[in-house]
């Protein structure tokens, strides 16, 4: 019984690393795509902070965005 199962887990294991290996490089991608959303942000941030005519831009657009349309996208006008 026990050769048998050896003889199945090695029949078996090129199909298991493949799928574990994607496994593997899908949860790397997704990763490295927060980083780089992360680092996005932290960058957008830092100009915004740093940029006086973009922040009384945004302001300004946020005063004119209707606010039932706001809310009907779940954003929170505030909240910025």
């Amino acid at each position: 019984q026990r050769n048998r199962a050896e003889s199945h887990r090695k029949e078996t294991s090129h199909y298991l690393i493949p799928g574990m290996f994607r496994t593997t490089l899908d949860l790397m991608k997704k990763e490295s795509e927060k980083q780089k959303i992360k680092r996005s942000a932290e960058l957008y941030a830092e100009i915004y902070d740093q940029d006086s005519d973009l922040s009384e831009l945004t302001d300004a657009a946020l005063s004119e965005w209707p606010e039932d349309r706001a809310s009907k996208q779940g954003m929170d006008l505030n909240a910025c």
